[in-house]
């Protein structure tokens, strides 16, 4: 699936996808709960739905999902849905993704075992693992809040995007906030 959200892919497959996603939240209205509580498939479902048509009596579910939801792409999905809803409340969460403060945490904990490791096919298969966990998972989802802070033009985000332009390990993550800083001030400027 990664690689058909990074392409932008929009072939059969994945509007069937799409379809079902849709499909499987009107026959199951509670979307809030799904989007907290459900499987990995229904919160997924619900995290796209919500990015497609953001409503903002999902507002608490989504902040809840963007703080709390261990997938990335339900992540990644919420805070597109933050920031397409427009509202200014968001910038707390987004500002907390932005730094996503928990996951680095979490991984740096594993990376520190990982380095306890005696050298060999082990060591290189959980580097790798780990530099993935960061560069992709992590950076993605630190990036689409981001960019949701830029669609919310709010001046309150500048100094959390201003420290997340200067991330030394995350260069995705220093151009959408540097992005999202000129966004921010265009607006500011109107």
């Amino acid at each position: 699936m990664r690689a058909v959200r990074l392409l932008g892919y929009h072939g059969e497959a994945f509007q069937r996808y799409a379809l079902h996603c849709e499909v499987t939240m009107q026959e199951n209205p509670d979307t809030r709960l799904k989007l907290i509580s459900g499987s990995l498939e229904e919160r997924r479902a619900a995290a796209q739905m919500l990015a497609a048509r953001p409503a903002s009596e999902y507002f608490d579910a989504l902040v809840t999902a963007l703080d709390q939801d261990p997938d990335e792409w339900v992540r990644i999905d919420v805070a597109s849905a933050l920031g397409d809803l427009g509202d200014k409340r968001a910038v707390a969460a987004l500002a907390r993704a932005v730094h996503s403060r928990d996951l680095i945490e979490r991984w740096q904990i594993e990376w520190n075992a990982h380095l306890e490791l005696s050298e060999g096919p082990e060591r290189q298969r959980r580097f790798e693992y780990l530099w993935e966990t960061l560069v992709a998972e992590i950076s993605d989802i630190r990036v689409a809040a981001a960019q949701a802070l830029a669609k919310l033009g709010d001046l309150r985000a500048l100094g959390d995007l201003e420290i997340a332009q200067g991330d030394p390990h995350d260069q995705a993550l220093r151009a959408a906030a540097k992005s999202a800083i000129e966004a921010i001030k265009r607006l500011g400027e109107q």
